[in-house]
């Protein structure tokens, strides 16, 4: 918990009530091992007060890994076609074919529109933990881990982020990952972060296939 103004007492709640000055003040992390409705207020000197800000925060079981046989990279296909937003790629055939070793705009080998790019394979997961994953892409792209849609910035746009938080077991876990680019400017990054480091693009030693 933080507030923009350094002379600012944050006091909080775990029972959903509206935190007072009586209510615990924060003054170190506060660990966290059911799920918990937080509700804190920042309190100044002269008296004032901010609103309320609310927290739900649900205990999850991070998503089982898997073994398998793989080998680096991930398997990458690519299409062109125009579209407005993420074609049904299954119904269309792939150009070529072959292995990339990240996720990013590199298997495109220089087009810079009406082209799509499908990316399949596993992520290895160094650690179990509650893992933040952030797409910036232009134009529209998708990301799936086990089969779950975690991001969804689909259709004609410029860069910009979008991000969700997945827990997941320490491992492989299936990834899938959809782009498009119609005409204009164009990009793509993909990062994440957990507990155990900060934010940063996903190297290419996570990825197999």
């Amino acid at each position: 918990l933080s507030s923009s103004k350094s002379d600012a007492k944050i006091h909080y709640t775990l029972d959903g009530s509206i935190p007072g000055y009586t209510s615990k003040l924060y003054t170190y992390p506060v660990k966290i091992t059911e799920s918990t409705r937080l509700l804190a207020i920042s309190f100044w000197k002269n008296g004032e007060k901010s609103h309320p800000v609310e927290f739900d925060l649900k205990k999850v079981d991070p998503l089982p890994s898997r073994q398998t046989s793989t080998q680096k990279g991930l398997s990458c296909d690519f299409y062109e076609g125009a579209w407005e937003k993420i074609p049904d790629f299954s119904s269309l055939k792939p150009v070529r074919s072959g292995i990339s070793p990240t996720i990013n705009l590199d298997f495109a080998h220089g087009q810079s529109q009406d082209f799509g790019l499908v990316f399949k394979g596993f992520i290895t997961i160094p650690s179990t933990d509650v893992y933040l994953f952030s797409v910036s892409s232009d134009d529209g792209s998708r990301l799936i881990i086990d089969d779950i849609e975690i991001v969804d910035d689909d259709g004609i746009h410029g860069m910009g982020y979008k991000q969700q938080s997945l827990a997941l077991e320490a491992g492989l876990h299936t990834v899938k990952f959809l782009y498009f680019q119609h005409v204009g400017g164009l990009g793509l990054h993909v990062f994440w972060e957990s507990n155990q480091f900060s934010k940063e693009e996903i190297g290419s030693n996570f990825f197999n296939h």
